[in-house]
């Protein structure tokens, strides 16, 4: 079964490189299926030079079916990544209503005004610091709740800016992953970690053994924000996955990996 990378954005998002076209040139060229991913609305004054607007977003719609028309030896999936703040139901909400989305992608990019892909470590006060990782798990399992949401996206991005708190993250993500199990959703193997020069993946590998433990569907995203790191890496997850288990299958219509039982069941 053909792997697939679900984690891409293109230029309509405002920071990525690229138009769908190249994407999936790239897809193809990685022997690849493809899911678009861009950065979805969100409520007015969030972030917006990071994403798509409503009004942009049928443009984004009506692009991704002409790739499929134009690439029928693919499988072309229409995503959108959505940011869990409160009240994101409510935009996100309009938008699965409105359009035929394939998945959404719920993750977590800013904490009370804090970013959490700074680039570069913060130095805060402990308590602010175990509030700021409880509060990103907090509004990662408000999205994974919500039936609005289908996939868990690079779920311990917080270690970005906290890397000397990996025990503290470490334990609310396995909080989470259970949470995950309880909703019967999925979790990303991002591995754009690797890429930014994080020395591993968002989660890292011991959480993605936790996640095989639980039985939980993995899917791979890049996270490309142009088309030459479309897959990036992807062999090496595989082979992770792999060791722990799992294969290629389907999960609700969606290429994810699978508990190699359960994969063969579902091919």
């Amino acid at each position: 079964m053909k792997w697939a990378d679900l984690h891409v954005h293109t230029a309509l998002c405002r920071h990525a490189r690229g138009e769908m076209h190249s994407f999936m040139l790239a897809a193809r060229h990685a022997g690849l299926d493809l899911g678009f991913a861009d950065h979805a609305p969100a409520r007015r004054g969030f972030d917006p030079e990071n994403r798509m607007d409503r009004k942009t977003f049928p443009e984004y719609t009506d692009t991704i079916v002409r790739i499929r028309e134009a690439a029928p030896d693919l499988r072309i999936f229409m995503g959108a990544e959505a940011d869990i703040y409160s009240g994101f139901e409510d935009e996100l909400g309009e938008l699965r209503s409105a359009f035929e989305i394939d998945y959404i992608i719920g993750s977590v990019h800013y904490v009370d005004g804090v970013f959490v892909f700074s680039g570069s470590p913060l130095v805060l006060p402990d308590s602010d610091t175990r509030r700021i990782i409880r509060r990103y798990f907090e509004l990662l399992g408000e999205g994974i709740q919500s039936p609005l949401v289908d996939i868990a996206g690079h779920l311990d991005a917080v270690k970005w800016i906290f890397p000397h708190n990996r025990e503290d993250i470490e334990a609310a993500a396995l909080d989470f992953l259970d949470a995950v199990s309880c909703a019967g959703k999925a979790v990303e193997f991002n591995t754009s970690g690797w890429r930014r020069g994080q020395g591993e993946p968002f989660p890292g590998i011991h959480l993605i053994e936790a996640a095989a433990e639980r039985g939980l569907p993995i899917c791979l995203g890049s996270d490309a924000h142009q088309p030459d790191q479309v897959g990036y890496a992807f062999a090496r997850a595989a082979e992770i996955l792999m060791k722990f288990g799992y294969g290629p299958g389907n999960h609700r219509g969606l290429p994810m990996w699978l508990p190699i039982q359960k994969a063969d069941r579902v091919r």
